[in-house]
């Protein structure tokens, strides 16, 4: 069963059709959307500064 997960779809076949998202939820999954995105990037901005820094329990043997 695992290996139908890996195959490749038909390339001749339809591709899916996929569902609108309804009106009442588009504005929920927009600010939902905008707090994920926002989150990530605070996180990848607070990683990146904290590549120079050494680990407070580590020094540095050099």
């Amino acid at each position: 069963m695992a290996d139908a997960s890996r195959r490749q779809g038909d390339l001749f076949g339809s591709p899916p059709k996929y569902s609108s998202i309804p009106i009442e939820a588009h504005q929920q999954m927009l600010e939902l959307l905008k707090e994920l995105l926002t989150e990530a990037l605070t996180d990848s901005a607070v990683d990146a500064n904290d590549v120079n820094r050494e680990d407070s329990g580590e020094q540095d043997h050099a």
